[in-house]
């Protein structure tokens, strides 16, 4: 019956020696919607507002790599906001920050 408390002590030693690992992230959910992501929060604003309808404008800013799509990724809610929020998404074992819309968070 000591064999519980046993066992449990030793995964306990062992995730604290890095031997068993939690996973990598805790996601709060999956970006459902066909939304970019972006570096700052004047990137998004640009690609959303003043790019809007122009697509050589937007393009500019997903060729420069400070926009990305980010639709069937994992995130996490970083700071949240209105019509803006920053989110941390996880590609692999590697995350970025990103903000995109709010409206990602009503999925």
């Amino acid at each position: 019956m000591r064999l519980r408390p046993v066992a449990a002590a030793i995964a306990v030693a062992l995730t604290f020696w890095g031997v068993l690992q939690e996973p990598a992230y805790a996601a709060d959910g999956v970006v459902a919607r066909p939304v970019m992501g972006c570096l700052t929060e004047a990137d998004i604003s640009e690609f959303y507002q003043e790019a809007a309808g122009d697509e050589q404008h937007m393009m500019a800013l997903v060729n420069s790599r400070r926009c990305v799509p980010i639709q069937h990724l994992p995130y996490s809610l970083v700071q949240s906001g209105y019509p803006f929020i920053l989110i941390r998404v996880f590609v692999g074992d590697d995350s970025i920050k990103l903000w995109t819309l709010q409206s990602v968070l009503a999925q």
